[in-house]
């Protein structure tokens, strides 16, 4: 599955990046390595952009980009460690 097409609120892994090796380069940077957990939180009011929870930071990243990231899951079995609830904004 692709990432651009998670379930808000749940729980991923990424399992690869697909693109040229600059685009896979810069999602690697912010944190998108294989094995990491991440988590679709909201989309932007115009669509076309949604944050994700990553690594324990917030990023924003086009529906253009998400559609390289190739995710497993959701975690099933009440593994379901959703983090929509675990942000505290300031």
């Amino acid at each position: 599955m692709i990432l651009s097409k998670a379930l808000e609120g749940s729980v991923y892994t990424v399992a690869g990046i697909d693109g040229g090796d600059f685009m896979r380069r810069r999602l690697m940077d912010l944190g998108l390595t294989e094995g990491a957990s991440v988590s679709p939180l909201f989309s932007g009011l115009g669509g076309g952009i949604r944050a994700y929870s990553l690594r324990g930071a917030v990023i924003a990243l086009r529906d253009e980009d998400a559609k390289l990231i190739m995710v497993e899951g959701p975690e099933k079995n009440g593994a379901d460690r959703s983090m929509a609830g675990s942000l505290y904004l300031r």
